[in-house]
């Protein structure tokens, strides 16, 4: 498959949304899923289908959260860019991307001012939010701007139904 430099900035940028998408506070979770409104399926970058959804400890249940600058457990947290994971450090964007696409096919689609749907999964208490979403349009996991978010709460997961 080709993709032409906008479909790959747009693509990009959904995936740097979805990581972004992780409270800048103590909390605890992962999206798991996301669809965009033109289509693709994906995750929040650095997201590994292996780790284990049925608790809370740090290891395995927590190995595969983001966390952000004001978040300093175990050690000092990414300031800017896509975040970190206990497993994966920091993460490298290009590779991340590259296993989001090699799990799902490719990626989540959100035409502009569409939306993308996600489920979170919460792993403890800490991962009850609240959340609130930034977005980098072109893909560098650099100067974010805000978006709106709606969300619908079911038990251990959360579902975002728009983020416009």
């Amino acid at each position: 498959m080709h993709a032409t430099p906008s479909f790959l900035a747009a693509s990009a940028a959904t995936l740097l949304l979805l990581s972004a998408a992780l409270p800048v506070v103590n909390a605890h979770g992962a999206i798991i899923a996301a669809t965009g409104d033109a289509g693709g399926q994906g995750t929040a970058l650095a997201i590994d289908p292996s780790t284990p959804r049925d608790g809370t400890r740090r290891k395995p249940f927590q190995q595969d959260t983001t966390v952000f600058g004001a978040q300093r457990r175990g050690g000092a947290a990414s300031a800017s860019g896509c975040g970190k994971t206990i497993q994966s450090g920091k993460i490298d964007i290009a590779a991340a991307m590259a296993d989001v696409i090699g799990q799902s096919g490719g990626l989540p689609q959100v035409t502009a001012g569409g939306q993308v749907s996600t489920t979170l999964h919460q792993v403890n208490a800490d991962g009850a939010g609240p959340y609130s979403c930034t977005v980098n349009a072109d893909g560098t996991g650099a100067d974010f701007v805000a978006m709106h978010a709606g969300r619908h709460r079911c038990p251990w997961t959360w579902r975002f139904e728009s983020w416009k």
